[in-house]
């Protein structure tokens, strides 16, 4: 009866996974030879099968269903007759099947014929039943068949074309309607007895075709032939391995392709892997494309144009362009550069220049550099006309330098070099402004603007002196009880509102009252809440009030710290560190994450 088994890799062995046996399985079928498999569909074949007569033959479709194995159909020729062996050869690639039956005596006794099943959707339908255009009794057409898409080649081991079973290869192709021979094919050295055409594979427009019983080695030692060009790349209905073989088409390289298939990209009538082997064209980068058909293409660059893409001439710094065209030969490691091979600079926004007012302008002169990139910059100071000069990197916004003060006028020039690489300057002069108030905290901002005067060293402060999260104390006068006033600490956003109140910047301590600290009134004193009741009735602010919105207003842009927290840093307007004097330049308005620190001397606000 036989049976076919299936076995699954799982990664690191073959496991078994099932044992397949026909439903109506009888004793002397021999299911299981042959078999074939595509996706998820096996074909086994048991060529003798009785169902129309001893030996008449029969194959079997199996698919995989849910993990298991389920017999689909079994297929038996049309016009079965006893002793046709139908099943004795199968090929099965996707939804098609072609099926020998190499005893039909379709063109004489034994003489084979071929079928080919397609599966529509829902079951097997016979769709063609193939014979040899010059059947003879014994030639036995379809001892094998392989089938690939539009293309399928059948065996014929008992054809006399070249001696008695010589044998012989039939190649079929699909119209879109029918099946129809397209070439027969027999080996170049054909004898009687080598049974050519048994078995066979067909991949593409590529067919091996054994002969079993050829001698070349000894008796029956056997042979394989590979065919290339069971295709039609010139499209003029014949195969290409016919054009070569009569005349029609050239085969200079001889890979079985009229040479006008190949590829020829310099167009010179030679097949480019010729080109290439003769040295007729180079190939610099050994991926089978001449470098002349690379550059013309625009696939490779040739900057020098010496016929070689670049990326096979020197490029020492390793940037990319070679070094024939590179403008800056030591390019460093890593660097991104243009295509002249230089490094790309980012383009650098003018820096701004301003004189600041100092707390002892006799003795030094404070400068203030604003520098709108996202990125530091290198830049180089002088005092004009002196010997006093130095380099700093101002970061982003705003940072400061002092310098000692001159005899005469104090000028101040600053250098950087720009995207382009050129240098630009500015310059402003000192007026010799001094600066009002004093710093307790060291914090960049004078203690009569600063609502948290005991900022820790070196910690990065708001325009009111505060660093984030801190909280400003105040001493509270509670309305129409000034007996009970007491230090609190309300967040800086507050502070305004307070101050318009009559409570004052600092602690109670030294107004000889009771100075225990109370709660934190931010939410209870909100800015809103004080300026809707205690403005004017006229609506403008009352003139008593030191800190007015007028002043501030007065003092710079309003400004919103980037990514501070909105209760705590709402409608903050911008203080400069400090107040200036008559003659003063102007006011700084500070950005978050400002920070004092003195390096060598000189206060700088990063």
């Amino acid at each position: 009866a036989g049976a076919a088994y299936v076995f699954r890799f799982d990664g690191a062995s073959w496991v078994e996974e099932a044992g397949l046996v026909a439903s109506d399985a009888e004793a002397g079928d021999e299911f299981g030879s042959p078999v074939a498999v595509s996706g998820d569909a096996i074909l086994v074949g048991a060529r003798f099968d009785d169902d129309a007569g001893g030996n008449s033959g029969a194959a079997y479709v199996y698919r995989l269903v849910n993990g298991s194995w389920v017999e689909e159909a079994k297929l038996t020729a049309s016009d079965a007759a006893g002793g046709d062996t139908f099943g004795k050869s199968l090929s099965l690639r996707g939804d098609l099947a072609v099926i020998g039956s190499p005893n039909d005596d379709d063109g004489g006794a034994n003489s084979g014929s071929a079928y080919v099943f397609q599966f529509n959707g829902t079951g097997w339908v016979e769709a063609d039943k193939l014979n040899a255009f010059d059947a003879a009794p014994g030639d036995r057409f379809g001892d094998a068949v392989a089938g690939d898409g539009a293309a399928l080649v059948v065996g014929s081991s008992g054809d006399d074309d070249g001696g008695a079973n010589s044998g012989s290869l039939y190649a079929f192709w699909y119209d879109g309607a029918s099946w129809f021979t397209k070439a027969k094919l027999t080996a170049s050295d054909a004898a009687a007895g080598d049974a050519f055409g048994v078995p066979v594979a067909l991949r593409d427009d590529v067919a091996i075709v054994a002969a079993l019983q050829d001698d070349d080695a000894g008796f029956s030692s056997g042979s394989a032939y590979v065919f290339r060009g069971l295709s039609d790349c010139n499209a003029n209905d014949t195969l290409d391995i016919c054009d070569v073989a009569g005349g029609a088409s050239a085969d200079l390289n001889g890979n079985g392709l009229p040479d006008e298939c190949d590829p020829d990209c310099n167009a010179n009538a030679v097949p480019d892997d010729l080109d290439l082997a003769n040295a007729t064209s180079s190939d610099c980068n050994a991926n089978g494309v001449p470098d002349e058909c690379e550059i013309s293409a625009g696939s490779a660059s040739d900057c020098d144009r010496n016929g070689v893409p670049d990326e096979c001439d020197p490029d020492s710094d390793g940037d990319g362009v070679i070094d024939a065209c590179d403008a800056c030969p030591n390019t460093p490691a890593g660097a991104e550069v243009d295509p002249s091979g230089c490094a790309l600079v980012e383009p650098v926004a003018d820096l701004d220049l301003t004189a600041m007012c100092s707390q002892q302008p006799s003795r030094e002169r404070r400068w203030r550099i604003r520098n709108p990139n996202v990125f530091d910059v290198e830049v180089d100071w002088e005092i004009d006309g002196s010997e006093h000069r130095g380099r700093m990197m101002a970061p982003p916004h705003d940072s400061f330098f002092e310098t000692p003060t001159v005899a005469g006028r104090n000028a101040a020039v600053i250098r950087w070099v720009d995207g382009a690489g050129l240098e630009r300057s500015v310059q402003d002069e000192s007026s010799g402004a001094a600066c009002d108030g004093a710093d307790s905290d060291g914090d960049g901002v004078f203690d009569r603007d600063d609502y948290c005067r005991d900022t820790p060293a070196g910690a990065a402060v708001d325009p009111y002196g505060c660093a984030k999260g801190e909280l400003a104390e105040l001493c509270h006068v509670p309305p129409g009880n000034p007996d009970s006033r007491h230090t609190i600490h309300v967040s800086p956003s507050a502070v305004k509102a307070h101050l318009k109140h009559g409570d004052s910047l600092g602690s109670c301590e030294g107004f000889g009252v009771d100075d225990s600290e109370g709660q934190d009134e931010d939410s209870e004193h909100g800015d809103d809440e004080h300026d809707g009741n205690h403005d004017r009735k006229d609506g403008k602010d009352d003139p008593s009030d030191d800190h007015s919105e007028d002043d501030r207003d007065n003092r710079g842009d309003r400004f919103h710290p980037a990514g501070a927290d909105s209760e705590e840093y709402d409608d903050l307007t911008p203080i400069l560190p400090g107040s200036c004097g008559a003659g003063a330049l102007g006011l700084l308005p500070l950005t978050m994450g400002a920070l004092l620190s003195r390096r060598r001397g000189v206060r700088r606000i990063i």
